[in-house]
């Protein structure tokens, strides 16, 4: 099995020196080069194509006016193509430079004939069932622009294909028929929050198994479990509370793309994205207990130590003093008070019996005292 792609921050230091609005890719996909594809759809109608260059997408749009379009750009490091499209449509530079820039904090933005939005895709692992410990997130950058009739969405790799939303277009039945590509943008959006209550469960799932090994029995090895657990939660969170934010805004937004037909989904996702919150801060609630839980048995685990050798030292310690008095070097023959057992013919015998019927007698009042 290849090893998952692990991100923990950008290269930023690629954009160092250049001027606001330099397209400059800060992302870690693979250089990968992926056809732009369109779905252009009508109630009665769906066209699915694919183009090579941004240029050949614009006109396709023109060209149909009264369709709506789902235009996906996938790998941003293609920036030539993301800035032929954005010159082509008037979108702003700086616009096209977040797009690019994998940094960019979710947000919503309104211009002048389209809205920007910003969000976080999390790529979970897919063995629900037996995932892999400790799990790690995939997270990449989603960024959409709508406008009246298209929507533009760009992401950094396939990893997350939205085939549930490319099916439910293809109902004719479907909302997506009825409505505009505002609808599309919802159904995106509540994708992605939905993703957000997956990889929370999957989380949540990993906190409470780990917390059952650690009372079952101590790990070490858990130690470093716990930490990816937390950086994990620290990673989620600084990606779900802004986008939060930003759904309140698209939702709040009185000339935006987001129709008031399409307003009350918005509002539903948004509840939702107060769910993914409580329970985001529940899981880091557990995250600081888990911490508490493994430093409380290490803790536990260091007193039964130094427990068992205080009983192992004081048992030895009448044993020693016997062995000790015995071992000095006394006549007999000087008087009968100079140590007369050494004369003894069951002397050695009677110091073995003394020492196993004190240690015995102390075994017994250990255990009498409930000290082990």
């Amino acid at each position: 099995m290849p090893k998952r792609r692990r991100r923990t921050r950008s290269k930023q230091q690629s954009k160092v020196g250049f001027s606001p609005g330099s397209l400059v890719y800060t992302g870690f996909a693979e250089p990968t080069d992926h056809p732009i594809t369109v779905i252009s759809y009508a109630p009665d109608e769906i066209i699915d194509t694919s183009f090579d260059d941004a240029d050949s997408v614009y006109q396709h749009v023109q060209s149909q006016p009264k369709r709506k379009h789902w235009v996906r750009f996938t790998g941003l490091h293609q920036t030539d193509r993301i800035q032929r499209m954005g010159d082509r449509l008037g979108v702003d530079p700086l616009v096209l430079e977040d797009v690019v820039n994998t940094n960019s904090r979710p947000k919503h933005e309104h211009f002048d004939g389209y809205d920007f939005i910003v969000c976080k895709l999390l790529i979970a692992p897919n063995d629900k069932d037996a995932p892999s410990f400790p799990i790690q997130f995939d997270i990449e950058q989603l960024s959409m622009i709508l406008l009246d009739n298209v929507l533009i969405t760009f992401q950094e790799s396939p990893g997350v294909s939205f085939k549930t939303i490319t099916n439910r277009i293809r109902l004719e039945s479907g909302r997506h028929r009825q409505f505009g590509v505002d609808y599309l943008a919802y159904s995106i959006i509540d994708t992605t929050v939905d993703h957000y209550m997956y990889s929370l469960e999957l989380l949540g799932d990993q906190i409470q198994d780990t917390e059952i090994k650690l009372l079952d029995q101590y790990d070490p090895s858990l130690r470093r479990l716990i930490h990816d657990t937390s950086m994990e939660v620290i990673q989620l969170r600084k990606h779900i509370m802004p986008f939060r934010e930003a759904l309140w805004s698209i939702y709040r937004a009185e000339d935006g793309r987001i129709s008031n037909d399409v307003k009350p989904y918005i509002r539903d996702v948004y509840d939702h994205m107060n769910s993914a919150m409580e329970t985001l801060e529940y899981t880091r609630d557990m995250v600081v207990r888990l911490s508490e839980t493994y430093m409380s048995t290490l803790t536990l685990r260091m007193n039964e130590i130094i427990k068992l050798l205080t009983i192992i030292s004081t048992i030895f310690i009448p044993l020693t003093f016997i062995v000790g008095v015995y071992g000095m070097n006394f006549d007999p023959a000087i008087s009968k008070w100079n140590m007369p057992e050494l004369l003894w013919p069951y002397g050695y015998l009677f110091a073995w019996a003394l020492m196993i019927v004190i240690t015995l007698g102390m075994i017994g009042y250990i255990k009498r005292r409930k000290w082990m």
